[in-house]
């Protein structure tokens, strides 16, 4: 009877006037606490409805903890322990400083990598172009000057291939090698175009994305294995593959190539490529037309998502820029 329960507090409760001899103070000494038990004074039946339901209530979520008390631990002694290990895990990415889960080792990554290009090889065998080729020479002078400005990176073998296909796409295996595909070329249209794209794929690497996408893609199955085996439930249906997909893999990826802009931008900026070259050519990747997926089904951001945090980082990427002193007189003297 709650609302028995409130009549009896608002009759209970009176209207108090301050005359200029009474004290004002909140705490005085005439305060006298009123238990809430004398609420219910005026209506009985409420205090005792109130105290049965607190009563059943109670009852039922020891009942329910008792029955259900070797699940309990086990789920809390599961989750201590994968929460231990995902943070031991952690560590932060460079020049974001972002915090991600990482469990694989460099020397994993370069071995996953080492399959990937005898993969890569084998089914663009004959369309790599040779080092001579002019398309080729320009991809290498471009890359070969950013990661020239690398400081944090003195291990990774950085080779380039160039591949002959009216496809406009490029990639990053985790070994370090860079495919980029003659399609791609004309989108660049500049060698700061060509930078801005080489330097997101630089980017991809220096953060090792591969190795944190396989990392949280395990990681992720692991637990939820166990949870599974521990409830006795069912998380592997159809349903559960797609709630992953929408609300964890796909972010994930989006943020993943989001960091990368951002590093490829300070990147290219600090080998004395004009930052607001990367603007131009997600416009021209814009303009080329296409229908593309809902943002939110995406593994990429939409252009127009990828312009607008590029102008918000180019403040920063500017000063980097001038910072490494890139005057025209500089840039020229390097082809001298």
């Amino acid at each position: 009877m709650l609302r028995g329960c409130f009549r009896g507090l608002l009759r209970r409760q009176s209207v108090h006037v301050f005359t200029p001899h009474q004290s004002t103070r909140v705490f005085s000494s005439h305060y006298r606490h009123r238990p809430l038990r004398d609420l219910y004074e005026e209506d009985p039946e409420g205090e005792e409805h109130g105290k049965e339901e607190d009563y059943e209530y109670r009852r039922t979520w020891r009942d329910w903890c008792y029955d259900h008390r070797t699940t309990l631990i086990r789920l809390g002694i599961v989750t201590t322990g994968v929460g231990g290990y995902y943070w031991y895990h952690l560590e932060a990415a460079p020049i974001t400083g972002r915090r991600r889960f990482i469990n694989m080792s460099p020397s994993q990554e370069q071995q996953l990598g080492e399959l990937g290009l005898h993969e890569m090889l084998a089914q663009y065998r004959g369309a790599v172009l040779p080092s001579s080729h002019s398309a080729a020479k320009l991809v290498e002078k471009v890359a070969r000057r950013l990661i020239a400005s690398l400081d944090q990176d003195n291990e990774t073998k950085w080779r380039v291939f160039v591949v002959d296909s009216p496809t406009a796409n490029a990639f990053v295996l985790p070994s370090g090698d860079i495919f980029v595909f003659t399609g791609l070329l004309p989108i660049a249209k500049t060698e700061g175009g060509l930078a801005a794209i080489l330097a997101h794929e630089i980017a991809h690497k220096l953060a090792r994305h591969s190795a944190e996408k396989m990392s949280v893609y395990q990681f992720f199955n692991l637990a939820t294995s166990l949870v599974q085996v521990i409830l006795m439930g069912d998380f592997g249906s159809p349903l559960a593959g797609i709630l992953k997909e929408l609300f964890l893999f796909l972010p994930f990826s989006r943020k993943c190539e989001e960091e990368a802009d951002h590093i490829g931008l300070l990147v290219m900026a600090k080998a004395c490529y004009d930052p607001h070259e990367a603007i131009g050519v997600w416009e021209r990747m814009q303009n080329m037309g296409g229908v593309q997926p809902p943002a939110f089904l995406s593994t990429h951001p939409s252009h127009s998502m990828r312009i607008s945090k590029i102008k918000e980082w180019l403040p920063k990427a500017q000063e980097e820029y001038e910072s490494a002193g890139c005057t025209q007189s500089s840039i020229f003297s390097m082809y001298k």
